[in-house]
């Protein structure tokens, strides 16, 4: 990186010089470690926006191939992985895991790559093994409609086979036995092909032991919700109930809403792999997992995915492209007369 290095301003993360283009040059890229490691592991870095741009990617084969015949092994060799992974695997393990550990660690006591992930790890090591027969659900897109558009199942993707036990939807109820979060549930779903892609985490606080309100819906009380949202915009909403002007006690919910673009003046937010490129030029490791998180989530995981296999697709939910996942999702949260959060 140029001495210059990168800066913030008010229109994002900007380089102080602009980078040379990055190209990742395959040998052999007709062989088996690019059809089963390389280009997968890139095709994950890709969707997770960790990709800088542009980006190319150059690959070298002892075949006849043209650009056209490359592209097409390429999206093979991308859609093949992702049905021998799915999305436990591939969302669940990572990404759903450590947004949990974010939420529900102590506060470190100072924000550097060590003592952050040290109270991340504690949370892992925190859960409970997961019922899962109980509290997981897992299912798998059939044909839907989404903005009038007609969406296919899942089977019926390229290069998916027709019979295919590949979850693309995965909802869990987990729990801590720790002092500050005892039987306080924590619900986590991710999946493909639904309404729309975001990224929340909504806390739900405790009523009060005691209203000094007067509560018409039968002495049931609305939760005040703190809600967190990464994407698609980066903003905070917090929803509680406010008395309305006048004589009469009336309470209605209401939110306030901090929206980290509009307060800064931030006109192209910089995205997460900029940030994380970033750290990873200055060895700052707060944003990578360590080797003992890894094993954790694993160590979580695996029980999970070795049942629903042994399963096949005979207790594999579906549930139409176009809507929030099957209806076992909703009658798990349901059960605990919850209901998942939506904005």
């Amino acid at each position: 990186m140029h001495e210059q290095g990168f800066k913030a301003s008010s229109t994002g993360l900007v380089p102080g010089m602009p980078p040379e283009p990055c190209v990742v040059v395959i040998l052999g890229v007709a062989g088996d470690l690019a059809r089963t490691t390389l280009v997968p592991s890139l095709y994950a870095l890709g969707c997770q926006r960790l990709l800088p741009e542009p980006f190319a990617l150059l690959g070298v084969a002892r075949r006849a191939w043209n650009d056209d015949t490359f592209r097409d092994a390429i999206r093979t060799y991308a859609q093949e992985k992702y049905d021998t992974t799915g999305v436990v695997r591939d969302m669940v393990q990572n990404h759903l895991l450590q947004l949990l550990c974010m939420a529900a660690m102590e506060p470190p006591v100072s924000y550097d790559g060590v003592t952050l992930r040290n109270e991340t790890v504690k949370v892992l090591q925190a859960i409970r093994p997961v019922d899962v027969q109980r509290d997981c659900v897992l299912g798998q897109y059939r044909a839907g409609e989404l903005d009038n558009h007609e969406l296919r199942a899942y089977r019926d993707e390229e290069n998916v086979p027709p019979d295919s036990a590949t979850p693309t939807f995965a909802a869990l109820k987990l729990t801590l036995d720790n002092w500050r979060w005892a039987r306080v549930p924590f619900y986590v779903r991710t999946g493909k092909r639904l309404p729309r892609k975001c990224t929340e985490i909504s806390i739900y606080f405790k009523p009060t032991p005691h209203l000094m309100f007067p509560v018409d819906n039968g002495g049931q009380w609305h939760n005040n919700i703190l809600t967190f949202c990464l994407q698609p915009n980066e903003d905070i909403v917090q929803t509680f109930f406010a008395k309305q002007p006048g004589p009469d006690i009336c309470l209605r919910p209401v939110t306030m809403h901090f929206r980290y673009d509009l307060t800064f003046g931030i006109t192209h937010p910089p995205s997460a792999y900029e940030w994380l490129l970033h750290d990873a030029m200055q060895g700052a490791q707060t944003l990578f997992a360590r080797s003992d998180l890894i094993y954790e989530a694993w160590s979580l995981v695996d029980p999970v995915m070795t049942y629903w296999e042994a399963q096949g697709a005979r207790d594999l939910s579906l549930y139409p492209a176009g809507t929030w996942g099957p209806e076992a999702a909703e009658a798990l949260v349901a059960r605990d007369g919850r209901v998942w959060h939506m904005r």
